[in-house]
């Protein structure tokens, strides 16, 4: 039939009756098979009863192919005896059994075959039974008793047994596949922009580049330009002798004698004092007795009377 609908209530002259097949389709659909767990820590977790061929299993649930088990107390489980000079690994598991016969989740001890180099025994997942292994122990040879150290968990490995999920999942590649599409077309956009910025610091680059080159070039050729008219000038002032070297060098010559005169002379205002302050003898000179302590340099006076311009003081520095 093209449509199926399953868990109503029977009404009269219309019963509804299920399988249990229809129940654990419907769990297998939305749950998977593994261990049920809190928070990620799963029960039924293998042990070895020291000093014994046995090992039990701990309290748990589980679900297998939409089928519950549970395990309410420490289950023991017996391991056959090992060879005399061979070791034998062996599993311990658990089997959904769907056959008419069988129809159920139990424990077992799943025996390998004995070798110098012993392998696990492998697990049997088909339509009928299917296995989980909660643990595999090493049973070493010539020996009565199992060693917790030769057990090996594997209750989280996924391959072998797993925890329970839930087998409704998000369309996480319908979401990826619009979000590439975003991606992509933010990326062709920013890469565009990028480039263009990219493109506008290198035109700014050589511009600046080509400023500074042509700035360069006129800072020399004015530089060029001062030093010639510098030249020109310095030039027309040694043509035209208002300071040519030799004047320099006068000039600095009279400076230096200058400072070298240890004669002190009359100052201005001394010279006005002593105008018109001496008369002249028969002879054209001013009379010793006027003079005081002053002398004519040489011993002559120039000019008239009142025209007394230039005198030493005796003793004077």
């Amino acid at each position: 039939m093209a449509e199926r609908f399953i868990f109503f209530n029977s009404a009269p002259g219309d019963p509804r009756i299920y399988q249990a097949s229809d129940f654990a389709e419907y769990f297998g659909d939305v749950l998977s098979t593994g261990l049920l767990h809190t928070d990620e820590n799963p029960a039924l977790e293998v042990k070895v009863e020291g000093g014994t061929l046995r090992t039990y299993v701990e309290p748990g649930k589980a679900l297998m192919k939409g089928y519950a088990y549970e395990n309410t107390s420490p289950l023991y489980l017996e391991h056959a005896l090992p060879e005399a000079t061979l070791d034998r690994i062996d599993r311990i598991v658990l089997r959904l059994d769907k056959r008419n016969q069988s129809r159920f989740i139990k424990l077992f001890v799943k025996q390998g075959e004995s070798g110098e180099n012993p392998a696990p025994p492998s697990l049997q997942q088909d339509d009928f039974i299917y296995e989980l292994s909660l643990a595999q122990i090493t049973v070493r040879a010539n020996t009565a008793s199992l060693d917790p150290f030769d057990l090996t968990d594997e209750r989280l490995n996924e391959s072998l047994c797993g925890l329970v999920h839930s087998l409704i999942s998000i369309p996480t590649s319908q979401f990826q596949e619009q979000w590439d599409l975003y991606f992509n077309s933010k990326k062709d956009e920013l890469d565009a922009e990028t480039l263009a910025y990219q493109q506008n610091i290198a035109d700014k680059l050589i511009q600046a580049q080509t400023d500074l080159e042509q700035y360069q070039s006129g800072l020399s050729s004015k530089t060029a330009q001062f030093e010639d008219e510098f030249y020109i000038w310095f030039n027309d002032l040694q043509e035209t002798g208002y300071a040519s070297y030799t004047d320099l060098t006068n000039l600095q010559e009279e400076v230096a004698a200058h400072k070298a005169d240890d004669e002190q002379h009359l100052l201005v205002g001394e010279r006005d004092t002593w105008n018109g302050k001496a008369d002249l003898d028969e002879t054209g000179n001013v009379p010793e007795t006027q003079l005081g302590n002053a002398k004519a340099k040489d011993g002559i006076i120039n000019g008239e009377t009142t025209d007394l311009t230039y005198f030493i003081m005796m003793g004077a520095v």
